[in-house]
């Protein structure tokens, strides 16, 4: 089919007399702006890439947020996740160690606070100062408070890429990520143009990105990023996720995401006032342990409360007692053996009275000297261990 140009040939003279050089060398461009983007992709050999610069890793915490990248922190509110960001922040200002245990690089940090109140935040930032007995001065850490910090606003990131340029942070941390946009959080294609935003701006300025973030509505889940609300662009589109729990009322730290190591095993953290007008958030030891240490503890409580009476007991006995009050049969194997250790417990292993059978293991509680049966510990109410009418007796020794 002939072009309208082809078609008028008056007009078609007309465009050629009155197209200047400058014109023809644009058309050119426009038409070879193809083939010449082909020609300047190159792939790198595999020695070619272990030839380039930084082959380590930098980090901002280590082990935790890599230099350069974007993470989140997330948990229900009131767990304390303002808390742990006051805390990194502090830190990473003056190259401490956040929670105690966690080596920062020493950085300026920006803390974005879309959040809180001046007030609220004076209050916390001092009680956490005080706590660590140190002042305010002479750290390099700054804060913008209630600024409208957004991403889906062009006039309000203009101004904060000005921000950016002037102070050059380089750690920005943001509380919280919901407030710093007006995309819709369940949109994967709104989500990944909001962190496509964000990286620009740490390409731009050098910066590493924390982001404060909220679970979804309390409800049972399946993985452990799948609580984080909304889309699972977030969990896609950061490189770091730590998520806040609260396990056996305590406070467990989960490192559900690291991109650039193996993540960090899940811990447990203390927020205290030692004393009025003081803070501290610390790292109080691995969250496997506390657990190992919880199940002890309440399979040694039901124990001690099942053989108070000071006859004998088969062990398949507790164990079934022990499973129907909630109490897991490792527990109790762990209370057996932490009790016997300490010469509280005594076993035997004998024939059942009736019937066929090999040996099966008896406890009773150690007798003291003066003849009556030695309870280490007594046994606590409310933990979900109580019971009626004690265990079935498997029958005098």
């Amino acid at each position: 089919m002939e072009s309208p140009w082809e078609a008028d040939s008056e007009v078609s003279e007309f465009v050629e007399f009155y197209l200047s050089a400058e014109d023809e060398q644009v058309l050119d461009e426009i038409e070879t702006a193809g083939e010449e983007k082909e020609s300047h992709l190159q792939a790198l050999s595999a020695a070619d890439v272990m030839k380039l610069e930084g082959e380590e890793i930098d980090w901002t915490i280590q082990g935790i947020l890599a230099f350069g990248s974007m993470g989140i922190i997330s948990g229900y509110a009131g767990l304390g996740k303002t808390w742990l960001a006051f805390e990194l922040a502090i830190e990473a200002a003056r190259g401490g160690s956040w929670l105690g245990k966690f080596p920062c690089r020493k950085v300026r940090v920006l803390y974005i606070d879309e959040e809180s109140s001046q007030q609220l935040l004076r209050h916390r930032l001092g009680k956490l100062l005080a706590g660590k007995g140190i002042p305010g001065e002479g750290l390099d850490l700054h804060f913008i408070i209630q600024a409208g910090f957004n991403l889906s606003d062009p006039a309000k990131l203009a101004a904060f890429r000005q921000l950016f340029s002037n102070l050059k942070p380089d750690l920005v941390i943001v509380d919280s990520l919901i407030r710093i946009h007006q995309a819709d959080e369940n949109d994967a294609k709104q989500m990944a143009g909001i962190f496509r935003t964000l990286r620009e701006l740490m390409r731009e300025h050098g910066f590493t990105v924390l982001l404060i973030d909220h679970h979804r509505k309390l409800q049972p889940f399946g993985e452990s990023l799948s609580q984080l609300r909304g889309s699972t662009e977030k969990a896609a589109a950061v490189d770091m996720v730590i998520l806040l729990l609260k396990k056996n009322g305590q406070l467990e730290i989960e490192h559900a995401k690291s991109r650039y190591a193996e993540p960090v095993p899940a811990f447990i953290v203390e927020l205290k006032d030692p004393v009025p007008g003081q803070t501290t958030v610390t790292h109080a030891g691995g969250a496997a342990e506390a657990a190992a240490e919880a199940a002890l503890a309440s399979g040694r409580s039901f124990v001690l409360k099942a053989l108070e009476g000071g006859s004998w007991i088969a062990r398949k006995a507790l164990i079934e007692q022990g499973k129907d009050k909630g109490v897991p049969q490792k527990a109790l194997d762990a209370a057996f053996k932490a009790l016997a250790e300490e010469n509280s417990l005594v076993r035997e292993d004998r024939r059942p009275e009736q019937g066929p059978g090999g040996r099966a293991a008896y406890y009773r509680l150690a007798m003291s000297p003066n003849n009556s049966f030695h309870v280490s510990t007594p046994y606590i109410e409310g933990n979900g261990n109580e019971f009626e009418g004690g265990v079935k007796e498997g029958g005098a020794p």
